[in-house]
């Protein structure tokens, strides 16, 4: 164990190890305080302090008079994921674990920076607007507006969307394969618009994420801007010192 950090911690750390590396799978019992005291080399308390917040965290579920297990819950498992995934795989994650709850679509005079983002050539000017209201793991509002050249946007209907997320309808309907996108992260407040669809207040602090998808051609086809309030949408770095001889680095990942 790494004595610069707490024991409780470094238990905490190798039992999430234990879950996402598929040693202990979702439902699977973990071994008892007493078994883990015995393998860590600490007292019961100990491993009290290290489960905890696992529990808390729902990654665990502790059920009375049988034992400690591994949630069901694949979101969940998900969320605390640290190896790396998928960059469109794990969009399409979330994305199938959110409700459209309301669909728009229209047609638009495109402005400078949404043609220059989707790459126009000369000439193309109306672009395709999709506004829609998602419930995201049934709890969280989520408001997006998606931006599609004209001759993709024209093949996508409102029911689509109720049926099936933006990604799915480009890889299955459209036969669009993807090869790379570009996300950032914006901590910003609310105006009248945005505060209107997630049903907060105005002013209200907020994450603003903007994804330019590229096909395996390279070419833009899909620039989209999603709000969520403030405390529904987690951003996280795991960040690991990595040795080799002489010298060392700190890698990170972003999840």
């Amino acid at each position: 164990m790494e004595s610069s950090i707490p024991i409780y911690h470094q238990i905490r750390r190798v039992i999430m190890h234990w879950i996402l590396n598929k040693e202990y799978d979702p439902g699977d019992q973990i071994p008892s305080e007493n078994e883990l005291a015995e393998m860590f080399n600490v007292n019961r308390l100990t491993i009290r302090q290290g489960l905890l917040p696992l529990i808390q965290e729902e990654l665990l579920v502790r059920k009375r008079g049988e034992g400690t297990f591994v949630t069901t819950d694949a979101a969940v498992i998900h969320k605390f994921g640290l190896q790396p995934v998928g960059l469109i795989d794990d969009l399409v994650y979330t994305m199938s674990n959110s409700q459209t709850l309301k669909v728009r679509k229209e047609q638009i005079d495109a402005t400078k920076y949404q043609r220059e983002k989707l790459e126009l050539i000369e000439g193309q000017k109306q672009i395709c607007k999709f506004t829609r209201d998602r419930l995201v793991y049934g709890k969280y509002r989520a408001f997006t507006v998606n931006y599609l050249p004209l001759w993709i946007g024209e093949r996508i209907s409102e029911e689509d969307l109720y049926a099936m997320h933006l990604l799915q309808l480009l890889e299955q309907k459209l036969k669009i394969e993807f090869s790379q996108a570009f996300q950032t992260v914006e901590a910003t407040y609310a105006n009248d618009e945005i505060a209107e669809h997630l049903g907060v207040n105005k002013g209200e602090s907020i994450l603003l994420l903007e994804r330019i998808v590229y096909s395996t051609k390279g070419v833009p086809v899909s620039l989209a801007n999603t709000a969520y309030e403030g405390s529904s949408y987690k951003f996280s770095l795991f960040v690991e010192k990595i040795k080799y001889d002489g010298g060392s680095r700190w890698i990170c990942q972003i999840k």
